[in-house]
């Protein structure tokens, strides 16, 4: 009988132990600073109910970062007004705007090194944050993963349609061979990325030769390294679908989002040593380039797509 009360015993004292630990690092976690950076422009009619989402997290240790590209509306008045009468409930709030008008990217890479946080979730002016997406983040992160990213609830300003979507693709072990082969146009949705300070730091931050496309590059590069994207399976994020300049039908994004692809996808292609994927994307990247040129290219390229056998399984499965 004392054997078996003093295993009892042990086994609630491990017990115990693994309670203290669990709240040892809820505890170390709820303090774990988190940095969110909004982007705007000219986003005065959205940006007050985005900031609000802000103000409703659960989590108590953020700070807030705008980051405004020269609106040229009452944006940076809202924002102002905005922090002035809220600024307490957050470790730090800031205003920045950059030097003049450079686009997406370049209102990112103003904004992320003020970040004092480890960690920066990044969103738009005119999207929300679920009142837990700060917290489940912050609970989520790993010391080997530096990009995160999660489900969104999707809507439209002129409907009461809601959906759910997340990244296929994420879910598999072979993330960059899952791009290549399946998913060629998008990685992670930029409003639900979730990014390691230090990472943007070691790799010079966002691509700006990418203007309107802050996400693809900076992920692809990631992947590319050998790393793995975490993607929490829960919508934290509440993503407006409309006509803006951020939106992926824009057809300026389309252009950065492209330029973005023609670069990485054949690197993508051979590190995963699918050579007749690579031959496909390069053809992509000629056809993208030679579009308006004379009909003698034009004819090379209608050559060179006889030996495409990606582009003919396409076409035979899209039959």
């Amino acid at each position: 009988m004392g054997s078996i009360s003093k295993r009892m015993h042990l086994g609630q004292v491990q017990k115990n132990d693994r309670i203290i630990q669990n709240n040892f690092k809820l505890k170390t976690t709820m303090h774990k600073l988190i940095s969110i950076c909004v982007i705007t422009y000219n986003s005065s009619k959205y940006i007050e109910d985005t900031l609000n989402s802000i103000l409703l997290q659960d989590y108590s240790h953020i700070e807030v970062l705008i980051g405004d590209d020269c609106s040229t509306d009452n944006t940076p008045d809202i924002c102002r007004n905005w922090i002035e009468k809220n600024k307490n409930r957050f470790v730090n709030c800031k205003f920045v705007q950059t030097p003049a008008n450079c686009g997406i990217v370049g209102n990112y890479n103003n904004v992320w090194p003020l970040a004092g946080g480890d960690w920066i979730k990044f969103i738009a002016g005119d999207d929300l944050l679920k009142h837990d997406c700060i917290s489940t983040f912050a609970n989520n992160t790993e010391d080997d993963i530096d990009i995160m990213c999660c489900l969104r609830e999707n809507f439209r300003n002129d409907s009461d349609e809601r959906w759910i979507t997340g990244e296929e693709h994420l879910r598999h072990p072979d993330q960059l061979r899952q791009v290549v082969t399946k998913h060629h146009y998008g990685i992670v949705c930029g409003a639900t990325l979730f990014v390691r300070k230090k990472y943007l730091a070691d790799n010079g931050g966002f691509d700006e030769r990418y203007v309107f496309a802050e996400d693809y590059p900076i992920c692809m590069k990631y992947l590319l390294q050998g790393k793995t994207i975490k993607q929490i399976e829960k919508p934290l994020v509440e993503y407006r679908n409309y006509a803006s300049v951020s939106h992926s039908g824009n057809p300026i994004f389309l252009k950065s989002h492209t330029e973005a692809m023609i670069e990485f996808l054949p690197k993508a292609a051979l590190h995963c040593r699918l050579l007749h994927y690579w031959y496909h994307f390069k053809l992509f990247g000629l056809e993208c380039r030679y579009a308006d040129r004379n009909s003698f290219k034009k004819l090379g390229l209608y050559i060179l797509k006889a030996f495409d056998i990606v582009g003919y399984k396409k076409r035979l499965t899209a039959k």
